[in-house]
């Protein structure tokens, strides 16, 4: 940020200026390569060219995804998700210790009673987004 230095934004994929942005910020609305043309006390420079390739893509709600109650638990928990899915269960040291199939109709009862207290992490796909779910087991 430089007081007095005026900004005009490039599409950088055609060199071509986006008219009406001369401000120092920028708000892509779509997808694509952006650089500013920075003046100053009569020198210009450009910025390198920027990609920006997330407008457009909606956040994923984990929360609603799946849900593990009660968490904290004693190694009985319930797993609730609206769909089919496989996850796997590993301790904090990323080894497997149970696989469990979910069937989207109903809510999979977990009844793990060796696992000894401490953090596991459920882990599973919701398309092609991978789910991590933290799972606190106290004894």
């Amino acid at each position: 940020s430089q007081g007095g230095a005026s900004y005009q934004w490039l599409d950088c994929d055609d060199n071509s200026i986006i008219t009406g942005e001369n401000s120092q910020i920028f708000t892509a609305t779509s997808n694509g390569s952006y650089a500013a043309i920075i003046t100053l006390s009569g020198c210009t420079d450009t910025t390198s060219c920027l990609a920006v390739t997330s407008v457009g893509i909606e956040e994923y709600n984990t929360a609603e995804a799946i849900k593990v109650y009660p968490n904290p638990n004693n190694g009985n928990f319930v797993i609730s998700t609206d769909k089919k899915s496989e996850y796997t269960l590993v301790n904090a040291l990323g080894q497997t210790v149970q696989v469990v199939g979910v069937n989207a109709e109903n809510n999979f009862k977990a009844e793990i009673t060796e696992l000894p207290t401490g953090v596991y992490y459920l882990i599973g796909m919701e398309g092609e987004m991978q789910i991590h779910k933290k799972i606190v087991v106290t004894r």
